[in-house]
């Protein structure tokens, strides 16, 4: 699958390519820009994991420096 319709999936439903939030942060496969993608993306699924998507996000900002102008 093509890096570019994979994140279009995975970003349709987080849930069913990543068992936790955290391993979002474990998939070398996107840089950390599109990891933020995913972990918002995350949030705004009907039964999110509010509390450790926020911490993951805090994690990958802290680690880079990715602002939260965004949020």
């Amino acid at each position: 699958m093509a890096k570019k319709k994979l994140l279009a999936a995975i970003l349709n439903k987080p849930e069913r390519f990543y068992r936790k939030p955290i391993d979002v942060l474990r998939d070398r496969r996107f840089d950390d820009l599109e990891r933020r993608e995913i972990l918002e993306a995350w949030v705004r699924m009907p039964d999110a994991r509010l509390g450790e998507v926020q911490t993951t996000l805090m994690e990958l900002c802290s680690r880079d420096g990715i602002s939260h102008a965004a949020e």
